[in-house]
């Protein structure tokens, strides 16, 4: 289940392991579970691979050094000021793109998914949104 923080419904992406994401953004975040705005997938743009359904990554909601860390790569890649970097992602949130993220309540959950996977089995738990089901796009 969901927790609520400040009026606002927290729900967790958990990153497929052995994923490019996962290398990439574990790193830069600090954790495969990632908070996001919501448990369901919306439409968004992402650079390089146009409109796209993602989860919204809850910014706000991150630890001060995952937001630093993540700003930081932001300006790098792009080379715009981290200053507009970070109005622009607390303002408009973050994308995590399909389909190698799990959406849900529990982080633990989301690598039992994962884990359950990769050994062969898909767990009962499994949402719309995370591989191997189309994802349900608000």
């Amino acid at each position: 289940m969901a927790e609520a923080i400040a009026g606002m419904t927290r729900a967790w992406g958990v990153i497929r392991p052995g994923t490019e994401l996962y290398e990439t953004w574990a790193g830069i975040l600090g954790s495969d579970a990632i908070p996001i705005r919501s448990e369901a997938p919306r439409m968004m743009d992402i650079a390089g691979a146009g409109r796209v359904a993602a989860y919204e990554v809850d910014v706000l909601a991150m630890p001060p050094g995952a937001i630093s860390r993540l700003v930081r790569e932001l300006a790098r890649s792009s080379g715009l000021p981290p200053r507009m970097i970070q109005a622009e992602i607390v303002a408009g949130g973050f994308p995590l793109a399909l389909p190698d993220v799990f959406a849900t309540g529990d982080p633990a959950e989301g690598r039992r998914f994962w884990a359950g996977e990769a050994a062969g089995d898909r767990p009962a738990t499994h949402r719309p949104g995370g591989t191997g089901c189309e994802p349900t796009v608000e």
